[in-house]
């Protein structure tokens, strides 16, 4: 039933024949007995065309009223060389649909029924159940949920509860259903709109330098799949392949990165990103340096946000060292790495003479990062530039982390870069990183496991190392980190100062 014309006809044709309050009983009723669900404005998505990139794993359905709407589910596959799935050939299927209220999704296994799931991210408690062998999910607007069936890790489905897209703006760049090829380094121009709408698989790069007032957004996907990352890797210049180019000039501001999914990155997924990411899913987990979210503030006054976005990269996912540039919050995001760390919270070391801030909150982490070696880590800071450069003022808080955690939790360390050399500059080890909070972290561990890899604070000497940091209310398997059991977890030497490990109710 079309509410509107429903009760337009019930308002034109026959109000004069009753009582106002008769009509407001019969307009009650009327709204009572509409579907549930079709309040929800649930919104589907046709694919590209001939199947394109369609799944052959699962369907997805999302519940409007009496009807379950098809909602198109692509697969990307390929062979993985990262933590995750090493050495097999890996898929990730995802699917993106519209509501603006919580809605009731049927997932079918085409071929079998399904006998378990596992649900993530944990904390939210996202309702499921199995009926007759197919899985009932209710999302709330704005949720990710990463659902492995009867235990195949390799083959996960995302489900994506974004709100309704927004009408195409006039004179937008407008990319419909199909699959469209725009090259490398395709060009913007200045107080634009580049719209990728449902079932459009956009081929290319998007060229954001010395750019101003763009908005890229859509429920439609960007790929770089034409240039493998094997090839790309070798490449000394990289810049055209990041699937965002950006820069870190204060002329390229204003820009926006909203609603569209990353899939297939052969380098980073954006590089001096737009000052405003929301809602950006990233799918690149298979090859290394495919680094996911880059946030760049455009000079004093100005902030960076990131907010509920997803991303399953092979590298680094945040990148929160910016705020050397202005204020940077990150929030309501689901993520995870299979290589490097989550949040990589400095190279090099930055200037040091400013009071911006970082604070990054209620961000839930599904971890495949592996290696007791130093190769990885969730949290962590390489500093090594000079004495008056290094990282400040950042808080993380309410921050959930499941998933098998062989690696160290917290590593912010003076020492050398940990790759292969990209940069002329001199690596001393100095540095110093200072005012930093994490608040409420919780790391679970599966029970066969007995801890994380203990974490590191290290300092260089007196003149370099890290100072003032708070650890509150950090669980590990449980067990909240004190003063008293902090060794248990960490390795500190003599030149980290005004270290607190608390436990608050």
């Amino acid at each position: 039933m079309d509410t509107a014309l429903s009760v337009r006809r019930l308002r034109y044709t026959r109000a004069w024949r009753f009582p106002f309050a008769i009509l407001s009983l019969l307009l009650a009723v009327c709204l009572a007995f509409l579907p549930a669900a079709a309040a929800a404005g649930i919104e589907v998505y046709p694919g590209p065309g001939a199947n394109a990139y369609k799944t052959d794993l699962y369907r997805v359905e999302v519940q409007d009223g009496a009807r379950w709407l098809d909602s198109y589910t692509y697969k990307v596959a390929r062979k993985s060389v990262t933590g995750w799935q090493s050495g097999k050939i890996a898929s990730v299927n995802f699917t993106t649909f519209g509501t603006t209220a919580p809605a009731t999704v049927r997932v079918t296994k085409l071929g079998a029924a399904i006998g378990s799931l596992t649900l993530s991210p944990l904390s939210k408690n996202i309702p499921c159940s199995l009926v007759a062998g197919q899985a009932i999910i209710t999302l709330k607007p704005l949720e990710k949920a990463w659902i492995v069936f009867d235990g195949d890790e390799g083959a996960p489905l995302f489900l994506f509860a974004d709100a309704p897209k927004p009408p195409v703006p006039p004179g937008a760049l407008y990319y419909g259903p199909g699959i469209h090829e725009i090259g490398l380094a395709a060009a913007i121009t200045d107080d634009s709109t580049l719209y990728l709408d449902g079932g459009a698989w956009v081929i290319g790069t998007l060229d954001l330098r010395n750019h101003k007032g763009v908005t890229i957004e859509g429920p439609g996907v960007l790929s770089g799949e034409k240039w493998p990352p094997e090839v790309v890797s070798k490449i000394k210049d990289k810049t055209v392949y990041h699937m965002i180019i950006g820069d870190k000039a204060s002329s390229s501001r204003d820009n926006r990165l909203k609603d569209i999914t990353i899939v297939n990155a052969p380098s980073y997924h954006m590089q001096g990103g737009p000052e405003y990411i929301g809602g950006v899913k990233l799918i690149s987990p298979w090859f290394y340096s495919t680094d996911g979210f880059q946030q760049t503030p455009r000079g004093p006054g100005r902030q960076a946000l990131i907010e509920h976005c997803f991303a399953f990269v092979g590298d680094d996912v945040f990148f929160p060292r910016a705020n050397y540039q202005g204020n940077i919050e990150i929030r309501d995001c689901f993520v995870s790495a299979t290589n490097n760390s989550v949040f990589q919270i400095c190279y090099w070391g930055d200037p040091l003479d400013h009071d911006f801030k970082m604070y990054a909150h209620d961000i839930d982490i599904k971890n495949y990062l592996a290696g007791a070696n130093h190769n990885n880590a969730l949290f962590r800071a390489s500093i090594n530039n000079t004495p008056k450069t290094g990282v400040k003022n950042m808080t993380f808080e309410n921050i959930h982390i499941e998933g098998v955690v062989p690696c160290p939790l917290v590593q912010i360390e003076n020492r050398e870069y940990f790759w292969p050399k990209q940069t002329t500059k001199p690596e001393t080890k100095q540095g110093n990183a200072s005012n930093f909070v994490f608040r409420n972290i919780t790391a679970t561990v599966p029970a066969d496991q007995a801890t994380l890899v203990k974490s590191t604070l290290l300092g260089l000497d007196e003149q370099n190392g890290l100072h003032g940091f708070l650890f509150e209310n950090v669980k590990i398997n449980g067990t909240t980190l004190t003063s008293a059991n902090c060794t248990d977890y960490f390795k500190v030497n003599p030149f980290v100062s005004n270290l607190c490990f608390v436990a608050k109710p």
